[in-house]
């Protein structure tokens, strides 16, 4: 059974495409980046609780054939970039 990553918010967009590929027969790695601009966004409770919610909903829905795999919580290690220093091309 292939594994298949897919970035998680617990928004709309990312848990209609976590709904979606739960009607294959696979295996789903939910990821949540955590402390992305914390300073900014101060949802990440709100989001980590609405995966928990939804996550075990799917998994009593009796059209769902997809193995869904505890949350895997990845943590920003490093600070980002100045504003403006994007690489040019």
């Amino acid at each position: 059974m292939k594994t298949y990553e897919i970035f998680w918010t617990g928004g709309f967009d990312s848990t209609l495409r976590v709904v979606q590929l739960s009607r294959y027969p696979i295996k789903i790695q939910p990821v949540f980046c955590k402390g992305v601009a914390a300073d900014i966004r101060k949802s990440e409770f709100y989001e980590l609780r609405a995966i928990k919610q939804i996550s075990a909903l799917l998994r009593t829905k009796p059209g769902v054939k997809a193995e869904l795999l505890p949350l895997k919580i990845v943590y920003r290690s490093s600070a980002p970039p100045p504003f403006g220093s994007r690489l040019r091309v």
